[in-house]
C-alpha cells in the first residue's frame, strides 16, 4: 500500500503546476551548490496555498523561502490584492528566487529579504495574516516573541520541519513547539513530521 505522502503527491500532480520548473530545479541546484536546501513538495506547497485561500490571507511572511516554489504557489492563491515578504538567508538562493519572481512577473506581489530571519524579523512591522516557517529558517526560538508580534490576532502560523531540517522545532529549552503548546495566545495543532498549524487567538 502506498504511503500517505506518496498518495498526496500523486493526487496533487493530477493538475498542471505552473511552477513545476522551479520545484524540479531544486535537486540539480542542491547537487551543484553543495547545499542542504529543503524545498516543500508539491503537496506541501499546495497545502500552503489552500491555507492562504481558506484564511483569506493577503499579507504573508515566509521564512526560509529557498528558491521560491512555495511563495509562488501561495501568491497564486491570493485574490486581486496581496503581498508576500520572503526571507532567505542564503544569498545564492535569494538571487535564484528573485529570478524566479521576475520570470513569473510577480515583483509587485513578492518582496525578497536577503538576510537570515534572526537579522530582519525584529525590524518588520506586520501584522501578517499568515506566517510560514520552513526548515532552514535558523534558530527561531531566539525570535519567538518577535514572530508572535508579527502575527495578527486571528492570524495563522504554519511551521514545517522534520528529521532532515537543519534546526528542529523540538530543539532548545523550551523548544519552539513547546512554547507554542504552552502559550495561551496561540491555539496550536501538532502533526507528524514536526508540523505545526496554529492560530493567534489574542
Amino acid at each position: 500500500m502506498a504511503e500517505p505522502d506518496e498518495i498526496a503527491e500523486r493526487l496533487t500532480g493530477r493538475r498542471p503546476d505552473r511552477y513545476a520548473e522551479v520545484l524540479e530545479s531544486t535537486e540539480p541546484h542542491r547537487l551543484a551548490h553543495g547545499c542542504a536546501l529543503l524545498s516543500p513538495t508539491a503537496a506541501q506547497a499546495r497545502e500552503l496555498a489552500v491555507v492562504v485561500r481558506a484564511t483569506r490571507a493577503t499579507y504573508v511572511l515566509e521564512l526560509g523561502a529557498g528558491l521560491g516554489y512555495a511563495a509562488l504557489q501561495m501568491v497564486s492563491a491570493f485574490g486581486y490584492t496581496g503581498r508576500l515578504d520572503a526571507v532567505e538567508g542564503d544569498p545564492v538562493h535569494a538571487t535564484i528566487m528573485e529570478e524566479n519572481v521576475r520570470r513569473y512577473a510577480l515583483e509587485d506581489r513578492i518582496r525578497v529579504q536577503r538576510a537570515a530571519a534572526i537579522e530582519v524579523v525584529s525590524a518588520l512591522s506586520g501584522p501578517y495574516d499568515l506566517l510560514v516557517i520552513h526548515p532552514g529558517s535558523g534558530d527561531i526560538t531566539l525570535i519567538y516573541e518577535d514572530l508572535l508580534r508579527l502575527v495578527r490576532t486571528n492570524g495563522s502560523l504554519v511551521a514545517l520541519a522534520g528529521s532532515d531540517a537543519p534546526v528542529s522545532l523540538l530543539e532548545g529549552e523550551p523548544s519552539f513547539a513547546e512554547r507554542l503548546a504552552d502559550d495561551d495566545r496561540i491555539l496550536p495543532s501538532f502533526g507528524p513530521g514536526e508540523r505545526v498549524f496554529a492560530t493567534r487567538v489574542r
